[in-house]
């Protein structure tokens, strides 16, 4: 989705969410949720998994997602020894970063070993956490809070660039 424009366009809709919080994990547009769905079922079904584990691991990722959108601040210890496995809120944060090499950094909401393997792992936000600013650079008012909007924002989004 951070890759290629047209699907930026679509989950630019996540990202331009100004408070990092629960309502972040929920705030999809619905053709990004299609697609996921979508993709997520052929895999189960491709790979013979048994629904009640495919929905057992979507509970599993749907909390992760709540948990690491929340606006929560851990313990500086607690998080430094949570985030050797699970993503923490401080650890997603950078990737909610209005700068876009931030946004290349920590895509994930489960466990930290992917983010670690592929190299995209990051402590904190080039600007230091005191400075780091959340949504999308070129949307600095109100308007990602209208669910209008946000319908239509991969259509009238002048900025299309991928990560």
């Amino acid at each position: 989705m951070h890759r290629y424009s047209f699907l930026w366009r679509i989950h630019a809709v996540h990202h331009a969410d100004r408070d990092l919080d629960v309502t972040t994990a929920l705030r999809f547009h619905p053709f990004e949720l299609i697609m996921s769905t979508f993709f997520k079922s052929a895999i189960v079904a491709l790979l013979g998994v048994p629904l009640l584990v495919a929905l057992a691991f979507e509970l599993w990722l749907n909390a992760n997602a709540l948990f690491n959108h929340s606006n929560i601040r851990l313990p500086r210890k607690l998080d430094r020894m949570l985030r050797a496995f699970l993503v923490t809120p401080d650890m997603h944060l950078v990737h909610h970063s209005t700068l876009v090499d931030d946004q290349k950094h920590n895509f994930g909401f489960g466990l930290t070993a992917w983010d670690r393997v592929f190299g995209t792992y990051r402590t904190e936000s080039i600007l230091g956490a005191e400075n780091q600013k959340i949504g999308l650079a070129e949307i600095d008012d109100s308007r990602p809070s209208g669910f209008i909007w946000s319908i239509k924002q991969p259509i009238t989004q002048r900025n299309s660039r991928p990560s």
